[in-house]
């Protein structure tokens, strides 16, 4: 999906930061995260005009817990003493001339008293048990001294302030933090990977015009709004190396398919619109995108030409696959010597380098290459690996078998094959699991009278001499046999 970029603030911030980002940027809702920035609700304008609106008396502070250290933070005050006294939640909100006596009974150590006035008053008004005097208004250095050294003896923080009384009642009220006021329970939102047909009905039904949108590590990274649905424009794709719906990502439906490059049989896709497609038997889809390179008489740079040389050499198996073609070979030259590599040397150590299974899970090397196949009624799932030895497959095909009947069973697939390819053999090692096993190995010429030898039908896998193609060799087997 696609969603607007906004602010993401912590918890802690104050509604008055909060509200100057609404307000300078336009937003009408912002994500809060927590110190870890993992998402933790919203405040929206509501949530702050409501909050503003809606104080009354002089006990406002202790109940949103507000931190002393944040008051002087957001007045942008100087402390004259008592730094190390100020992290802590004030209590109530008192003015030096409107103080009674009952009040001054009642004033305890964490209350804040403000005072505008000379030095004398501010003197008085440390007498009372609050630990926390705001001095309202510009001080003279001598009795910016004068009061420090007396607050180090009463042992408490005085502050100076350069607002007038009112404007400091104001900027406090607004000390409050988004933690306080922020909606945590019942928060619509969506994930950033969920695609707007998923959603549609949940924003239309809500009564709320903006949603905060999550990522898979639970963080917000924006918001998304009901006015998107109505200028939601689908993304467009090109399509390589592939043209099948199972073989694409998820959500193709709602983009727009703008071309098609691909060197495989032509499968299921729809678009809307007449697209460009270019479908050629070659080896290699990069052998068709280099091609359009020289065709406009382009040439491309050194590590694009080394990564589509790389691409064909995989491909083909450094040309020595069924799929392979002289267009393949000699766009191959060309890219190597634009690369400068010598595509004999560089080609095999790049397959012994990928070739290598030791190492690999048996699920690792399940999912290494896998592909969803629809052939008439029936559904595999078809993988392929390169080794240089199949001996490194000892001791990992029993886990393997049990990893694709799982697969088989939960996904509803009529069969799951691993081919394992042994590039100095040039053939490939068969094993399937599913529902219609006996089948696909029939059709690679096994006798339903060997179902219970110790070769070819049952748990015994097939070596298959010369096959290294899974497009050129197992698929097309596949379609022509499968129901026999």
């Amino acid at each position: 999906m696609e969603y607007y970029p906004v602010d993401i603030i912590p918890e802690d911030m104050s509604i008055k930061e909060a509200w100057e980002i609404i307000r300078d940027k336009g937003h009408t809702l912002l994500p809060v995260s927590d110190e870890s920035g993992l998402f933790k609700g919203i405040v929206s304008v509501s949530d702050i005009t409501q909050t503003y609106m809606s104080l009354m008396g002089n006990d406002f502070l202790e109940k949103y817990n507000v931190n002393i250290k944040s008051i002087v933070e957001n007045l942008g005050s100087r402390i004259l003493y008592g730094q190390e006294l100020l992290d802590h939640t004030a209590g109530k909100l008192c003015i030096y001339h409107n103080i009674t006596w009952n009040d001054a009974v009642s004033i305890k150590h964490n209350d804040i008293i403000l005072v505008a006035g000379n030095i004398s008053s501010v003197i008085e008004s440390m007498e009372y048990a609050s630990n926390y005097i705001f001095v309202v208004g510009n001080l003279k250095d001598k009795d910016e001294d004068v009061l420090a050294q007396y607050a180090k003896i009463k042992h408490k923080a005085i502050i100076q302030v350069g607002y007038d009384l009112l404007s400091v009642i104001r900027l406090i009220s607004q000390c409050i933090s988004v933690k306080e006021i922020m909606k945590t329970k019942k928060i619509i939102h969506f994930h950033e990977n969920e695609y707007i047909d998923e959603i549609r009905d949940i924003m239309i039904e809500s009564r709320h015009r903006y949603f905060p949108v999550i990522d898979y590590n639970g963080k917000a990274v924006g918001t998304i709004s009901r006015k998107q649905l109505l200028t939601y424009r689908k993304k467009k794709v090109v399509l390589i190396d592939h043209n099948e719906m199972s073989q694409t990502v998820k959500g193709i439906d709602q983009a727009e398919i703008l071309e098609i490059l691909d060197h495989h049989r032509l499968g299921d896709i729809q678009t809307r619109n007449p697209i460009f497609v270019r479908n050629l038997p070659v080896g290699s889809s990069s052998t068709i995108i280099a091609n359009m390179y020289f065709e406009k008489k382009l040439q491309p740079d050194k590590d694009i030409a080394g990564i589509l040389c790389a691409a064909i050499i995989s491909d083909t198996l450094l040309f020595k696959s069924p799929t392979c073609t002289e267009i393949d070979v000699d766009t191959a030259q060309k890219l190597a010597e634009i690369a400068g590599i010598d595509i004999k040397t560089f080609g095999y150590e790049m397959l012994k380098a990928g070739a290598s299974i030791v190492k690999k899970t048996p699920k690792e090397i399940l999912l290494n290459d896998i592909k969803e196949y629809n052939l008439g009624k029936y559904k595999f799932s078809i993988s392929q690996i390169n080794t240089m030895d199949l001996n490194e497959l000892d001791g990992k095909r029993e886990q393997l078998r049990e990893i694709m009947k799982e697969k088989a069973e939960n996904e509803k697939y009529d069969a799951v094959i691993l081919i394992v390819t042994d590039l100095l053999k040039q053939g490939s090692e068969l094993i399937c699991e599913g529902p219609e096993t006996d089948r696909v190995k029939m059709a690679f010429g096994m006798n339903e009278d060997l179902r219970d030898e110790t070769k070819g039908m049952g748990n015994q896998p097939i070596f298959l001499q010369g096959v290294v193609s899974r497009k050129k060799q197992i698929i097309p087997r596949l379609a022509m046999n499968i129901d026999i």
